[in-house]
Order: C-alpha cells, then structure tokens, then sequence
C-alpha cells in the first residue's frame, strides 16, 4: 500500500469536517488526535470517535472507536468480514464489531477500540519471557474465542499473535479477514503460521486453526516461531520454511529447564504434521497442562504486569511479520525492525 493512502483518507474526511458516516442518531468521526494505528497493502487502521444522540435533546455520548479503511474494490471486502464477525460476536475474546459502511470511495469497518495494543507487541515489549502461568491464562482465553468460532462453524485462517489485541487485560481474537465458513483451499495465508496440509494445497479445517495455535503457543513461551521467520521475499527463503512446516522440523531448541515438560507436550501435540493424531480444541482443554497450578495466579491479569515476566529468562526481542506473496496483512506497521539472524 501506498503510504499517501493514509494521507488520502485523511484530506478526504476533512472535507467532511471528520465525519467518516452519520446516521439519524449518532455519526462517526475520524478522532483528529494521533489517529493513526496501523497500515497494510490494501488499507490502513485509525483510531475514530462514535457519537451517540443521548435520551436528552441535544446531549451526545462519545466513546472511542477502531476503524479499518480501505479503497472500495472487488476484492476483499469488508463487507465479508463485517458478516463473519456478526456470526461470532457475544463472546468475550471476540472484538465487538459495530457498523459496516462504504461510499463512493472507501470501505469501513467499524469495531470497538483496543487500547492495549496486540499481543506481538505485547511479547515485543518484554525484556524477559512470560512466565509459564501467565502465558496458560493468556492461551487459554484465545482457545475459547477460538472454540467459540469454531461453534459457529467459522474458521478464523489466519490466527497469531498480531491478531489478538488487549482491552482491559483481556485478550480478544481480531481480524476476520481470511476467514471462512466452509472447509476451502486458502491462497491467502500467513506462512510461519500456516499448517502442512496449507501448504500441500488442501483445504483447511479446524484442526489448521489448532496447528496455528501452536505456532502461537510456542511463540508465547519461547518468543520465538518455531519455523522461523522469512527475513526476505525471496522464493530460497520461503520454500526453506514451507519445508521445515512440511516436515515438522522446528528450529526452536525446546527448554526443559525452564519450561514444562506438559508445556512442550502439548505444543508438539498440536503441532502434528498427522491429523488423525492432531489435537483437537477440546483435547486441548483437557490436556493436563491446562489444569495444573492454577492457583498460582490470578484470574485476569491488568496487562502489562511486572508479575508476569520471568526475570531469569531474558531474550532479544522479535520481528513483527513481514508481508509476504502468500498473506498480504491489512494491519502493518509503518516502520520494521531489522529482520533478526537466527
């Protein structure tokens, strides 16, 4: 995406003092105050202001609002997202969504604001590892909006860290872009997180959301993908990592010291390249590491929390995700780190 899009979003609505959609009863408008979040290939993320007519006349209720903007084309839409999230909303660990509209020249989706950023950014902040406990709370609250989804017969397809944001401590599965309500071969997709049978050319099921979950699991307990991370877009180094997912050779060095063996037991599990012998959700659930010490911390936790990183395990920081030919994300950051040498 051209970075004059922003600055094209951005004139366009002053021209209509701000105003992105208005209604009988309430309207919508860019918030002029450092609205920028994040920009991808195909649109950009701002941060917006949702005005509400109140009961008395003339008395307005504002609340905060995030806003995703893209050009009106075929394809993708937004209007396909705003109907998947529709079928999954009233879960906690669920971005709320709340409008859909579009004009002559944009598209936008309209979802309630999370102010404490993603979980990438979350993890990238941290000069330490998360300790085991607290990455168990954090998991498990993706697995039941991913358990949630799933019930809706929804498969989310593009499920990582830079798709869970934080509101108030609680984590909440975002971007619906890629997602699907039947079993179909996917050509968008974020390849460290993708599962072999993606990457094989054959439809994804719910048991590719749980292979996603597990690139996930390890990237929460080691900060690290277990696969690597493409440092370029050359076709060498994308086939090395389409290889390494195929035939399940992971480049992280599992940690028995310091994490737990049912820890790394249940990673691999759900990192089977088998998926007869892939877990699913509910054997997750079940697994035993899901149901040991949970005393030992609380039930949510404020994020960030000094209680929750491990000060004898320290690490360099990840690389958010390059775009790729395989997944071109709707949110990226303007700016990247140099890519890490592993």
């Amino acid at each position: 995406m051209s970075e004059s899009l922003f600055s094209e979003i951005i004139a366009y609505h002053e021209k209509k003092d701000n105003k992105l959609f208005v209604t009988s009863n309430s309207e919508y408008l860019i918030n002029s105050h450092d609205c920028f979040i994040q920009e991808g290939n195909f649109g950009v993320c701002i941060r917006g202001l949702e005005r509400k007519l109140g009961t008395k006349k003339r008395t307005w209720t504002q609340t905060e609002v995030g806003v995703k903007i893209i050009k009106v084309r075929d394809e993708p839409n937004l209007s396909h997202e705003y109907e998947i999230i529709k079928k999954c909303q009233g879960h906690p660990n669920i971005v709320d969504v709340k409008d859909y509209f579009k004009n002559e020249k944009f598209e936008y989706l309209v979802m309630e604001y999370l102010e404490g950023g993603d979980l990438f950014e979350f993890i990238n902040r941290q000069k330490c590892y998360l300790e085991e406990q607290a990455v168990k709370l954090y998991f498990r609250q993706i697995l039941e909006g991913v358990k949630f989804i799933h019930s809706k017969d929804i498969l989310h397809n593009d499920l990582k860290a830079e798709n869970v944001g934080f509101k108030n401590g609680q984590l909440k599965i975002i971007d619906f872009g890629s997602a699907t309500s039947q079993e179909e071969i996917l050509n968008n997709f974020t390849l460290p997180y993708a599962s072999p049978e993606i990457l094989k050319g054959k439809k994804c099921s719910v048991l590719s959301d749980v292979w996603s979950l597990g690139v996930l699991l390890c990237f929460m307990l080691y900060g690290e993908l277990p696969f690597g991370i493409p440092e370029d877009n050359e076709e060498e180094e994308r086939h090395k990592i389409s290889t390494l997912i195929k035939t399940g050779k992971m480049l992280v060095k599992l940690d028995s010291e310091n994490i737990s063996s049912e820890a790394n037991s249940l990673m691999k599990k759900m990192l089977c390249n088998t998926l007869s012998k892939r877990l699913s959700i509910n054997e997750i659930f079940n697994h035993t590491w899901m149901h040991q010490d949970q005393s030992k911390i609380k039930e949510n936790i404020a994020v960030p929390s000094s209680n929750i990183i491990s000060e004898k395990r320290t690490r360099r920081p990840p690389n958010r995700l390059r775009e790729t030919p395989e997944f071109q994300s709707i949110f990226k950051k303007p700016t990247q780190k140099k890519p890490r040498k592993n």
